[in-house]
Formats: C-alpha cells, structure tokens, sequence
C-alpha cells in the first residue's frame, strides 16, 4: 500500500479527495493532516496527541 500525505499529492488527486463521499464530513485541516492510499483512496489520520 503506497501512503502519500496530503501534500505529495498532485491537483487531480485533490480534486478527486473533495469530491469522495466518505470525506465531505471532514474539515479541510483533518484532510491536510491525512495519509491517503492512492490505489483505494484509505485515509490514515494523522493524530498528534496531546496530554493535559
């Protein structure tokens, strides 16, 4: 599975990513902030954990 972040990828690959249904809930930050498998379009969120 080839993992790219949001930034590797290149205009159609965004364009395709704004318009998939499983991610029109998710904010434009929470999409910047993911990994996407470019064969099927799996999304790995990158969480950045915080202690109180």
């Amino acid at each position: 599975m080839k993992m790219a972040d949001y930034e590797e990828l290149n205009d159609d690959q965004h364009f395709l990513i704004d318009r998939l249904p499983d991610f029109e809930d998710l904010s434009g930050s929470e999409i910047r902030r993911s990994r996407f498998c470019t064969k099927c379009w799996f999304r790995e969120s990158l969480q950045i954990e915080q202690t109180a």
